[in-house]
């Protein structure tokens, strides 16, 4: 049984990745031709990947700070928790603004 499985997953992903529709990659910057362009995705890639995860780590330091039952270990590391994930969403409005610091430097 426990070589089954691997097995099965590896036929999927053989199956899967011969298919049509990933065989050609289009390239993600294409139109960009100048760097503010490319700073311009790479910024929307910044805040399609961080704001969902922040929103994520937000939600499970609640889940940890109601699950403390008295717990004051648990009940900081929920706390802590929280904390990490705003400093990571300011940390994802800074970079936004130096952002557009920078595009408004080299326009």
């Amino acid at each position: 049984m426990k070589l089954v499985i691997p097995s099965l997953v590896l036929v999927i992903f053989f199956a899967v990745s011969t298919h049509s529709a990933f065989a050609a990659l289009s390239n993600p910057l294409d139109p960009c031709k100048e760097i503010t362009c490319i700073l311009d995705k790479f910024a929307a890639g910044l805040w399609w990947i961080g704001s969902p995860l922040a929103v994520i780590f937000v939600l499970w330091g609640a889940i940890q700070i109601l699950t403390a039952g008295g717990d004051v270990e648990r009940l900081k590391k929920g706390k802590s928790t929280i904390t990490y994930a705003i400093i990571g969403l300011i940390i994802l409005f800074a970079g936004a603004g130096v952002n557009l610091i920078i595009q408004s430097l080299l326009k």
